[in-house]
């Protein structure tokens, strides 16, 4: 019988011990402390113990279990009794008071089941008196109520008191040293072993230690796996022994270690206990040969599925390996494994695919310590399959076709072609009108690219669908089109007068030439095939020459220029003539007499390009402008004068353009074409600004001089002198004169002496730079070195240099220096191309 004791702390005067006692043969009852410790299994003897000044309470907890026998079979209510063994000083029936039951019945409705019942144990301090100091209080709890047949099984409560003890009590106190409670170990080899170490003390010294003991087994197995451990102790016999020993493990798990003193007083006794891991630090090894990580296999479509050899291995360095399991993206895969139970176990699988997708392999190995590894590969199936196209050319789908005038069928042609990619061929095609199978003419059949072709003849009015369908390696494309074939129609012509303009104004002078109208209209056949004959002009009813083009076509037009000089409402009628009919349309206008009309206008420089003709604009000669009429027929044009105003005259009124064409090196900065409505006698056109074009400008010739050839022939006419000179001092003085006079009044008050000073400077104001190389151009100007030869060209040039430098404090130095760069290239043109800066 085993016994095993409990101990918290040193134990006071008095003292209860409650030990349990079971011995059933099918029922088996077992009891669990408040603290949750069983200490009770399956029947085997155990002990709870309790301490205090009276009065005492113990609780714990009593299991009972049904039995699993043949003849038990379950739904069966139990009930709970206890008997009084012994009791040293009350009466029976009180000492049964001291025993109470959570649950006086319990009911079973299976066989093996468990149910648990809460026990107290209370002993009062009228349990002793003054002649009985001591004495043990017994019961004998049993089951009733399982039928025939059952052994009802039973359970002993033996309470012991004692009010002689002192109360700090002499029960031993146990505590090991080592291990540490939850000690972790490393299993390295077969089998290991841990040495610990344990005290046992009795406080005030008495009574003393009789016995120690020790027992270590699975934390999870009943007592019969608890097995003895052989000790080394000393002090056997005194208030302090030391105890030690060591175990050995050859399994990882969880294990208990229980150690036990024991003194003198009748039952007494007190353990602890500790539990600790032993780990396996070897694990077994698993390694996957094939496939490699991250490995791709194709599957191509219409062949046998691409094939994929799986091989791994198990292997353990200090156990066997005791099973191998393999799974496919978590779906276990059956396979043959070789080697269980040694050391290597391995695997050979093939495996079969036919759809794409990426696979997870995982492998794992257990041994027998119960450890396992595993190991994952990862490898990819992927599909090639053609992507079969197939695409009816002709008839195009909706296409409305007509039957020719007089016939009852069409003979309509049918054109297809069927590819296919990734290495595959077209294996098949076929071509249906409706649910008649054709037989076209293929070109180039089981090849990655087909074409076909055919007639479908003697086809009435009516819909019809035509479907082609195209295989590749089993996957199927179709292409239909529908078409309709009407019976033959036909309409007559249509014609449209484009000008006059239906109810359209035109004028004449008094006494002047007659009204020009002009005339243009178009016939356009409607029925396919039919072309235009013949095309007609009537004015009030009188033929009318007209100018005919592209007769023999589906579209012609006619065209003439109406005289008319009396006045009033006119009418012109035109014809169109095809097989199918004659179309007519009609338009009327009117002729008035007026007195002429005078527009005048102006073109300016506009040397800031910022669309207006401000006081440092001025007006631009020579240029050409041209009057449109309404029609955009040219009705005049001329050029401006010296002050760049232009006139057109004689005009009767209604819309016209003014178009005015841009002089050498400029472009426009103003609106043109113009629109202008001539109404008044005298109408005033806006006015059409251009400004200088640097993009123009850039390359053209001119013959320029250098700042220093003018400086060098100014300086020596100032001094009268004439060797080594180019220019005539004469010709210095008429240049100075001009450039004076010039534009604006940069250089107002020039003289000869000036003017090398002004080329003399040596500032590196972005000013002072432009005002050198301007005076220089200047001087070139007058020597006549012309833009391409173009003196208002050039005038214009100059003119906007002045203009930049009088204003130099409204520009930026960049762009005043980007001036001064344009005069510097002018200045070095020598005779050839002018290359200015970019803008």
């Amino acid at each position: 019988m085993n016994t095993i004791a409990l101990l918290a702390g040193r134990l006071p005067r008095w003292m209860l011990v409650v030990c349990a006692f079971a011995s059933l043969a099918a029922a088996s009852l077992r009891a669990t402390d408040d603290a949750g410790l069983v200490i009770y299994r399956n029947g085997d003897l155990a002990s709870y113990g309790v301490a205090g000044v009276p009065p005492v309470t113990g609780t714990f907890t009593l299991s009972i279990t049904a039995p699993k026998g043949p003849d038990y079979t379950g739904g069966k209510t139990v009930t709970l009794t206890n008997t009084v063994l012994t009791s040293p000083v009350v009466e029976n029936e009180v000492a049964l008071g001291y025993v109470t039951f959570g649950a006086p019945t319990l009911t079973f409705t299976a066989a093996g089941e468990t149910k648990s019942v809460e026990v107290t144990v209370t002993i009062p301090k009228e349990a002793l008196d003054n002649e009985i100091t001591s004495g043990t209080y017994s019961y004998a709890v049993s089951t009733t109520g399982w039928g025939s047949g059952v052994l009802p099984g039973s359970f002993r409560i033996d309470a012991a008191v004692d009010a002689t003890l002192p109360e700090d009590g002499f029960k031993p106190v146990v505590s090991i040293s080592t291990p540490a409670d939850g000690s972790s170990y490393t299993l390295a080899s077969g089998s290991m072993t841990i040495p610990f170490a344990f005290s046992v003390i009795v406080n005030e010294g008495r009574p003393m230690v009789e016995a120690v003991s020790a027992s270590f087994g699975p934390q999870d197995g009943d007592a019969a796996s608890m097995l003895p451990v052989a000790l080394t102790s000393e002090g056997v016999g005194t208030a302090a022994v030391t105890a030690s020993g060591n175990i050995t493990v050859t399994k990882a798990g969880t294990y208990t270690l229980l150690v036990t003193g024991t003194n003198s007083i009748g039952t007494a006794y007190a353990s602890a206990h500790y539990t600790f891991t032993v780990g396996e630090t070897t694990p077994p090894t698993v390694t996957i040969s094939s496939p490699a990580e991250n490995s791709n296999y194709t599957y191509r479509t219409g062949q046998a599925p691409v094939e994929v050899p799986l091989a791994f291995v198990g292997s353990s360095a200090i156990t066997t390996i005791t099973n191998l399991t393999v799974t496919d993206n978590g779906v276990a895969l059956t396979y043959l494994p070789t080697g269980l139970g040694t050391a290597t176990a391995a695997g050979n699988v093939t495996l079969r695919y036919s759809t794409a997708g990426t696979h997870e392999i995982v492998v794992t190995a257990t041994d027998a310590n119960g450890k396992t590894a595993t190991a994952t590969t990862h490898f990819t199936v992927n599909v090639v399959a053609p992507t079969p196209t197939v695409a009816i050319s002709t008839p195009l789908n909706g296409a409305t076709l007509t039957l020719p005038t007089g016939f009852t069928t069409l003979d309509v042609d049918y054109a297809f072609a069927a590819a296919s990619n990734n290495g595959f061929v077209v294996d098949a095609v076929t071509a249906v009108l409706g649910t008649t199978t054709l037989s076209p003419t293929l070109v180039n059949p089981g090849t990655a690219a087909v074409t076909g072709s055919g007639t479908l003849t003697n086809l009435p009015s009516g819909s019809y669908t035509l479907t082609v369908t195209a295989k590749s390696a089993g996957i199927t494309v179709t292409d239909t089109v529908s078409f309709t074939i009407v019976p033959a129609t036909t309409l007559p012509p249509k014609v449209v007068i484009n000008s006059p303009a239906d109810g359209a104004v035109f004028y004449r002078m008094p006494c002047g030439p007659a009204a020009s109208v002009p005339l243009s209209f178009t016939g356009t056949s409607r029925t396919t095939g039919a072309v235009i004959t013949g095309l007609t002009a009537t004015l009030d009813g009188s033929p009318v020459t007209i100018q005919k083009a592209n007769l023999g076509t589906a579209s012609a037009t006619g065209t003439a220029t109406l005289s008319v000089c009396s006045t009033g409402t006119h009418t012109v009628v035109v014809t169109a003539t095809d097989i199918y009919g004659t179309a007519t349309a009609t338009h009327t206008f009117k002729v008035d007499v007026t007195w002429p009309r005078t527009l005048v206008g102006e073109v300016f420089f506009d040397v800031d390009r910022d669309g207006r003709d401000d006081c440092a604009d001025f007006g631009l000669s020579c240029v050409t402008v041209t009057l449109l009429n309404a029609s955009n027929q040219v009705v005049d044009t001329t050029k401006t004068g010296c002050n760049g105003v232009y006139a057109f005259v004689d005009l009767v009124p209604g819309l016209y353009t003014v178009v005015a064409t841009a002089p050498e090196g400029m472009s426009l900065t103003t609106c043109s074409p113009l629109k202008v409505r001539v109404d008044c006698w005298l109408e005033v056109a806006p006015d059409i600004g251009f400004g200088l074009d640097f993009a123009k400008i850039k390359g053209m010739t001119a013959d320029g001089n250098t700042i220093g050839f003018w400086k060098n022939n100014l300086q020596k006419a100032d001094a009268c002198r004439t060797n080594g000179t180019q220019v005539s001092r004469t010709d210095l003085l008429r240049y100075t004169c001009r450039i004076e006079d010039f534009a604006f009044w940069p250089f107002d008050c020039l003289s000869l002496s000036t003017a090398t000073s002004i080329l003399s400077k040596s500032s590196s104001r972005p000013a002072d730079l432009l005002a050198k190389q301007l005076l220089a151009s200047e001087y070139n100007y007058q020597n006549g070195a012309y833009l391409n030869g173009n003196a208002q060209l050039t005038f214009a040039f100059l003119y906007w240099g002045e203009y930049v430098l009088t204003n130099a404090n409204c520009y930026s130095s960049t762009y005043v220096l980007w001036a001064k760069d344009w005069f510097d290239a002018y200045n070095n043109s020598h005779g050839g191309a002018v290359n200015g800066p970019s803008s």
